[in-house]
């Protein structure tokens, strides 16, 4: 099949999309993968990003046949009347005609046996059979990402009458709960059975072997150290454990990544939405979190099954108690209460007037407290709730935090104590990786307060305190955290990354880089100029001055807003300045007013090189507090406390925000959006007005923007002031050029807001797209992440990432083409493939690619063995020659079968040299004269005749950018 990223396509595409006049109508409603009536997966538009490719499809068994009907259609033609019509591949596009029959038709010398649908708009398909009876857009993304902002408009209460979410039902002995998979070794025994922890000891034993690797802090997978805290807004481990936040955009932001996020937090147990997002309050709880209703749903459950077993009045008095009910009336109630807590825990209360519970009764077998007596209630072993927990509460909330942590202190985790282990008394043992990661693992904290933490041989996972008189060894998930662990606050003190230190540092007269006498600012020349094309706009003051700032396009100085502090916009010799005990926001009158001596703007935007010289080394340290010689992080700025003193300016900053809760930090939007202050400064934008990037731009190297080095746009050295005057900067993402030509842009469509009325089409499938077939009736379109008529059920599948470098000198007329393939390494066979299109010319260095790969075993076969292999051959764009370049391999890629969704995380760099020489093939011309080409994704083995090589008894047959194959 002719992939959606295939050289000739992404051509085609380009042509189609990107060079057609801008008010031409185009859309891109062409189906792949379309149905032969046995496959699992059919109809699928392209979701496309641009660091993946996500296909939604009808994932269940198709329709035995769909007779199209004739107002849906304006002709139905044969391949040989289309030859003579003249129609091209182009107007078969414009036609919503599938990709593979456009395939067909532009490869095949002979006439086919295939009938082309001219569809009318709104329909497409194969049989002009779909639509989404969308007017607001041609384009599938703008579809996908309009029905998802619908999402937001309605409350879970009602979300929750039109679907009852999504379910991991693989599990044989679980049908009594709707598990996500996330609850699968999350350590909490959800299934009766307790089949949801079966096997998940295997996560504490884990390893990652080597000091290059760092080991996710649930043991379910490793990646690469070069990636740890390289990006907090798409953490590569699956629980979060390397970033150093775990806010995200989830639900409704980065489906993917929303789809394969755990829930992870060292404070806080948190419960699992089934979409990303994750909520504080486990269930059952009167505070409902979850955009999709998943913790008001089963908080209703739990409570109706227990309801039953009650006495109605005291039932009712007790919900009044814990705040599940309001406008009752409280009264006492002596009558034994049964309220639930999860499938193997329970409360009793003997009075409804408490928030307190008289009894917590447990499952003895796969939880044990010692040093006190116990009474059997229902088959539960129960404990008097005063000897566990001698705390007092006032309100629900608090009560189950307290509880959550209990149980997680003392339920096991790992019952076979190895020596490899570390042990928590005599009844459980978990990974030494846990100790000392600020999460109490051990009844009694035993694993916080471990005194030989640096003992325990895995320094390449520690951070060691310098300071103090007590050996000390943390975990890494708590370096950097915003906590202070070292008594010298040293594992708060962030510091540039020496493996990727930027051109644009060198001879800027900041000191990042030294080794012996050193540093990167040795041998610098006196007329080495501070503004560059490398440092210009760049989101850091390299001058002094702040000059190559100025005259950007950015977030700082053109707020796309009329409402004020934003009103004001800056000249362009000016920067941005808010005004002292005002909090205005206005222009320096010049440039002459920075870095001399005198503060004139809060936080000392003006002023830059005090923060710089007492914190060089904690790059979000920069907010300067008015009359004080405090400086603060970036992200304390505007959170709703004040935390410069006495003045408080640091809230000043935002005089729209209201503060409702001062208990609780967050930024607020204009809007009344509220975001974790961590997100103010990440690379993705949450206010409408961007109002959320105040004051980012003094944030120090780390956060610099990235840009490459060419000579296209070198500069004349020494700079004469004129040629400076020639440059244009037309925004802070475009290269900088001499003199660029002006091309007319071309504009996205301009859409209308989607409407926000109808609820059945935006939750009716879940994580999928609701699509309306005529003959059908309505389908649902899901990821591959999900499956079902509704996209109700989580599959079982393997997630792939990774980083391409390319650190030497190539040739810039070549592209790489990368093909994925997932092995059954027990059949020989390829059980699934992907491809890609890497362009070093114009793909960003730090984008990470993501693919998702099904199993083709149901239910999971643990017996089978999986191996990923990487494929590269690069392709000349003026000539279309096409090399072999290099192929990566690496074996047992599922290592946890058990686990729902597995991972593989890698950083991969080209070699400089073709590996293994390979005759050249022009285009998609063999050496045969034929094309090979691939209609079908499962169940295939590579055709011998092909053949240019074998890895482990697998044989490769590649015919340039498409595989060869030969059907089982």
């Amino acid at each position: 099949m002719l992939k959606l990223d295939s050289p000739l396509f992404l051509s085609f595409l380009f042509c189609l999309k990107i060079l057609l006049p801008p008010n031409l109508a185009y859309h891109d409603f062409n189906l792949y993968e379309i149905t032969t009536g046995t496959e699992e997966y059919f109809d699928c538009l392209y979701l496309i990003e641009p660091d993946r490719i996500i296909p939604y499809c009808i994932r269940q068994s198709p329709s035995d046949h769909v007779s199209p009907s004739y107002d849906q259609f304006n002709g139905l033609y044969t391949s040989q009347q289309l030859r003579a019509l003249g129609v091209t591949t182009i107007d078969l596009y414009d036609w919503s005609v599938p990709i593979a029959m456009i395939e067909t038709y532009q490869l095949s010398q002979r006439d086919d046996e295939l009938l082309y649908y001219n569809c009318t708009p709104p329909w497409f398909g194969s049989l002009c059979q779909y639509t989404f009876n969308s007017t607001t857009s041609q384009f599938f993304n703008d579809v996908m990402y309009y029905r998802e902002a619908m999402k937001t408009n309605f409350n879970p209460a009602d979300v929750i009458r039109i679907t009852n979410g999504t379910c991991f039902v693989y599990l044989k002995n679980c049908s009594e709960t709707c598990l996500d998979w996330r609850e699968i070794c999350d350590g909490k025994f959800d299934c009766i059975s307790g089949e949801d922890e079966y096997g998940c000891h295997l996560l504490e034993s884990s390893d990652c072997g080597d000091q290059d690797n760092f080991r996710c802090q649930n043991g379910q997978h490793c990646i690469p150290k070069t990636l740890f805290h390289n990006d907090a807004t798409t953490p590569d481990c699956l629980d979060g454990s390397d970033e150093l936040t775990t806010a995200t955009r989830c639900p409704f932001f980065d489906h993917a990544q929303c789809d394969i996020q755990y829930c992870f937090s060292s404070s806080k147990v948190l419960f699992p939405c089934g979409d990303g997002q994750c909520s504080p309050h486990y269930p059952p709880t009167p505070i409902s979190v979850c955009k999709n209703g998943r913790d008001l749903l089963l908080t209703q459950q739990m409570l109706a099954q227990y309801q039953r077993q009650n006495q109605r009045q005291c039932w009712n008095a007790l919900l009044c108690t814990l705040g599940f009910k309001n406008d009752c009336v409280l009264e006492e109630c002596t009558t034994p209460i049964l309220f639930p807590i999860s499938n193997s825990v329970q409360f009793i209360y003997n009075s409804t007037t408490t928030i307190s519970p008289t009894y917590i009764c447990y499952d003895e077998r796969y939880c044990s407290f010692s040093n006190s007596s116990t009474v059997q209630i229902h088959e539960l072993t129960c404990k008097h709730f005063d000897e566990l927990i001698i705390n007092t509460y006032t309100n629900w909330d608090d009560l189950m935090v307290d509880v959550q942590h209990l149980f997680r202190q003392q339920c096991r985790i790992h019952t076979n104590c190895s020596a490899h282990l570390f042990h928590c008394g005599e009844s459980k043992c978990i990974s030494k990786y846990r100790v000392h990661d600020g999460i109490i693992d051990c009844y009694n904290g035993q694993d916080e307060n471990y005194d030989h933490s640096c003992s325990l041989n895995m320094s390449h996972q520690q951070f060691r305190c310098t300071s103090g008189k007590e050996e000390r060894c943390l975990s890494l998930i708590l370096a950097e955290d915003k906590t202070v662990d070292c008594s010298n606050m040293e594992d708060e003190a962030r510091k540039p990354k020496t493996n990727e230190f930027l051109f644009q540092q060198i001879c800027n007269g900041s000191i990042e880089l030294q080794d012996g006498n050193e540093t990167d600012e040795t041998d610098c020349p006196e007329d080495w100029p501070c503004r560059t094309q490398y440092t210009m706009c760049d989101w850091h003051w390299d001058c002094l001055n702040g000059e190559d700032e100025i005259n950007c396009t950015t977030y700082y100085n053109e707020w796309n807003t009329n409402l004020k502090p934003f009103s004001t916009k800056c000249n362009v010799n000016q920067h941005y300045c808010v005004q002292p005990y005002t909090g205005e926001y206005g222009c320096l009158s010049s440039i002459d007013k920075v870095n001399n001596g005198v503060i004139d703007c809060l936080g000392s935007t003006d002023e830059r090189q005090y923060c710089i010289g007492l914190y060089p080394n904690e790059l979000e340290r920069r907010y300067h507090c008015w009359n004080s010689t405090q400086c603060i992080n970036i992200q304390q700025v505007c959170d709703c406390h004040r935390d410069c003193l006495p003045d408080g300016d640091d809230e000043l900053v935002c005089p729209w925000m209201k503060c409702a809760n001062p208990e609780e930090t967050s930024f607020e939007c204009i809007s009344g959006t509220l975001i974790e202050p961590a997100l103010r400064c990440d690379t993705q934008l949450s206010c409408s007005s961007n109002e959320e990037r105040i004051l980012c731009d003094l944030r120090s190297q780390a956060r610099r923007k990235q840009k490459r080095f060419e000579t296209e746009v070198f500069l004349e050295y020494p700079q004469s002031s004129s040629l400076l005057k020639q440059i244009q900067i037309k925004d802070d993402y475009t290269m900088i050029r001499i003199s660029p030509p002006v091309l007319p842009p071309v504009l996205p469509p301009v859409l209308p807001p989607p409407l926000f009325g109808n609820i059945t089409l935006a939750w009716y499938c879940n994580r999928g797209l609701l699509i309306h077939s005529k003959s059908d009736g309505d389908r649902c379109l899901c990821p591959t992440a999900y499956y079902g008529n509704r996209c109700q059920y989580q599959s079982r599948h393997l997630t792939v990432t990774f980083r391409l470098r390319i650190i030497t000198i190539f040739d810039p007329n070549l592209f790489f083409k990368l093909f994925v393939y997932l092995i059954n390494t027990t059949t020989h066979m390829v059980a699934s493939y992907e491809q890609t299109t890497y362009m070093p010319q114009t793909s960003d260095c730090t984008v990470n690619y993501f693919m998702q790969f099904l199993y083709p075993e149901i239910q999971g076969n643990s017996s089978s063995k999986y191996s990923i292999r990487i494929d590269v051959y690069t392709t000349h764009v003026l000539n279309y020659i096409t090399a072999y370049r290099t192929s990566w391999m690496f074996d047992d890629v599922v290592k946890f079968p058990l686990l729902p969704i597995n991972r593989l995380v890698l950083d991969l760099i080209m070699p400089a040299n073709t590996l293994t020489k390979q005759k050249e093939c022009l285009a998609f011309r063999c050496e045969n004269g034929e094309h090979a080409i691939s209609q079908k994704k499962r169940n295939f083995s590579f055709a011998d005749a092909q053949t240019v090589g074998q890895v482990n008894g697998v044989s490769f047959g590649m015919s340039v950018s498409v595989l060869r194959v030969q059907y089982a």
